[in-house]
């Protein structure tokens, strides 16, 4: 049995149940792996958002410190003492706990996971690439991306999509159809990254144009309670339902109610709620993210896709489903039959044991250990010259780079050509005082292709890197 540990604290999200359904994955393979965490904002989270299953699985060390060299030296001390043989480091899942790869002995196997697309997240996994047998993205867009942009080795950095438990979400009993469509939300409620301020525009327009449906927000975070405010001010009051989290025992029954999932993110890796609900034959109606949730869904085959922050395109979706509950049925049973065949957690666990396998019999040249006495946090896993940027702007700025991201080779000249267009139109000395034109009529023919392989998602990246 090969004992390890995955550097992260127990908390209800996607990244830690990630690393629940990997750990039950690999035990069938021989491998032990368990969490860790070490210092007082480790223990405080732990504290706060672990549920009662994940007590007995690891454990915070020096939980009363906040200094980061004394976490870092615990760290590396319990992985020597407990003989621990692989490390697996949660890019951006907390300073220490990335930067501690930097300082582990030579011996000791260790694979990075990188969970989302954010250029941050890239820039923290590239200060520690040199110090890592190989890198694991959960989706295309983030393998592909860090080879091309970010210098991470081809052969050593994969893609491992995140698997779930298909079982017991095909066990549970998918509840009758009622006339009312029943959409909902599930994870954590943050609109930075999750879009959650879409949800209630999304839903009272979809109202407006007559769909029949009701609103179920499962799910906690920082953005609760503005939504709430979001919800009430849309007037939805007698159309949402707020169950705030629901215990992971019970997401089979909870998705199995349910008709459909809107997933309205401005980013991310590879959602495990997406995946869950699919499972269990909820249909989603998610964000286009290109090499992500075009990964996952195929459009109009089980779900529907919409472009980025358009609330008009997603409220069609549901008003759509809603009035052809035939679609509706197929793309339920499709959902189902897609994460049956390639996102269990057995397939998940079989490509990570074959990766830590090579990793430990073939490793790649690492740069040497850094000395614990010269501790230092490499300016990558401290917030970036943007953070401080309001977030309306970051969102604009995300928003755009996952339309573009998702555009053809087509769309894109389309819209370099609608842009230099637009601007000859007010500048021209033929327009009387420059004036404008009307935007609405300006020729963008954006085509947005599913499978998305042409490698301009790549092309776009570059342009936002340093933002």
């Amino acid at each position: 049995m090969v004992d390890a540990v995955s550097l992260s604290t127990p908390g209800r999200g996607g990244t830690f149940r990630f690393y629940v359904n990997l750990r039950e994955g690999l035990a069938g393979h021989g491998i032990r792996l368990r969490w860790l965490a070490a210092g007082r904002a480790a223990a405080e989270s732990f504290a706060s958002g672990a549920y009662s299953e994940d007590l007995n699985s690891g454990e915070v060390i020096l939980g009363d410190s906040a200094n980061e060299e004394a976490c870092a030296r615990a760290l590396v001390n319990y992985i020597a003492d407990h003989r621990i043989r692989f490390v697996l480091i949660n890019a951006m899942c907390g300073p220490v706990e990335t930067c501690i790869a930097r300082y582990l002995p030579r011996d000791v196997c260790r694979i990075m996971m990188v969970h989302t697309i954010t250029p941050s997240t890239y820039r923290g996994a590239r200060t520690v690439r040199d110090w890592v047998h190989a890198t694991v993205g959960v989706s295309p867009a983030i393998s592909r991306e860090l080879a091309s942009h970010y210098g991470f080795p081809q052969e050593w950095t994969l893609c491992i999509p995140n698997g779930i438990n298909v079982g017991v979400f095909l066990a549970a009993q998918r509840v009758p159809p009622t006339p009312t469509l029943r959409v909902l939300t599930h994870g954590r409620v943050d609109d930075l990254s999750k879009g959650t301020f879409w949800i209630p525009e999304i839903i009272r327009r979809a109202l407006g144009s007559g769909a029949n449906l009701h609103l179920t927000v499962s799910g906690g975070g920082p953005d609760l309670d503005r939504l709430r405010e979001h919800a009430a001010h849309a007037g939805l009051n007698g159309a949402v339902t707020f169950l705030g989290w629901t215990d992971p025992s019970q997401v089979p029954a909870l998705v199995a109610s349910h008709d459909v999932l809107l997933f309205p993110s401005r980013f991310e890796g590879h959602p495990v709620a997406m995946l869950e609900a699919m499972a269990g034959g909820c249909v989603p109606v998610a964000s286009r993210i290109a090499g992500v949730t075009d990964f996952v869904v195929n459009q109009g085959v089980n779900g529907l896709l919409f472009p980025v922050g358009d609330t008009k395109a997603a409220a069609s979706c549901l008003v759509r489903l809603a009035g052809d509950r035939t679609m509706l049925q197929q793309f339920s049973a499709r959902a189902r039959e897609s994460m049956a065949e390639g996102f269990s957690f057995d397939r998940q666990a079989a490509a990570f044991a074959s990766a830590i396998q090579k990793a430990m019999e073939t490793p790649r040249p690492l740069k040497d250990p850094l000395p614990l006495d010269k501790w230092r946090v490499p300016g990558g896993l401290r917030p970036a010259w943007w953070h401080p940027l309001p977030r309306s702007a970051k969102n604009w700025l995300r928003k755009w780079q996952e339309r573009l991201r998702a555009m053809s080779l087509v769309g894109v000249m389309a819209l370099s050509l609608s842009l230099v267009t637009g601007y000859a139109a007010r500048t021209s000395p033929h327009t009387p005082g420059g004036s404008r034109t009307d935007r609405t009529t300006s020729p963008v023919f954006c085509s947005y292709r599913a499978g998305h392989r042409d490698g301009w998602g790549g092309f776009v990246q570059i342009g936002f890197t340093s933002w």
